[in-house]
């Protein structure tokens, strides 16, 4: 089984559009599932931005999922849109 863990610095937390965790696992999964049937995607807070990959074969090398994973982070179509919040202005 491939694993693929993605975290991101929990200082990040109100700067991602709500959603994105869930957008980001399901664009993931979409590309790479063809290639690799059991993948799994794990995406959490941590104390870094890190990315690990295991469960590749002996002479299987990380590139393709590295790429691809740019591709995805590039794109952004993938994003959920940002609700803009809706603001009372008071003029006192």
């Amino acid at each position: 089984m491939v694993t693929i863990k993605i975290c991101f610095n929990s200082n990040k937390k109100g700067q991602l559009p709500t959603g994105t965790f869930e957008a980001l696992k399901n664009e993931v999964t979409k590309r790479l599932s063809a290639k690799y049937s059991d993948l799994k995607v794990d995406i959490n807070w941590g104390t870094q931005d890190n990315l690990s990959i295991d469960g590749l074969g002996k002479n299987e090398k990380k590139t393709y999922i590295e790429e691809t994973l740019e591709e995805i982070f590039n794109d952004g179509e993938w994003l959920p849109e940002i609700q803009e919040a809706e603001v009372e202005y008071f003029d006192k």
